[in-house]
């Protein structure tokens, strides 16, 4: 979702990928700064079971 442009080029590298925790967005769009308490809190455990995954 958030990844464009130039990004993708990067993102694509075997190398790269596997040093990246990707994290699902959970429906909060990458430019969606005024987020209610529950989407904060959706995200935030998301991006902390992706980075439990991750080690």
């Amino acid at each position: 979702d958030t990844m464009t442009g130039d990004n993708k080029t990067v993102w694509d590298k075997p190398e790269n990928l596997a040093r990246t925790i990707l994290i699902p967005t959970v429906g909060v769009e990458s430019v969606e700064f005024n987020i209610s308490d529950e989407k904060s809190i959706k995200l935030f455990k998301s991006g902390y079971r992706s980075a439990q995954e991750f080690i």
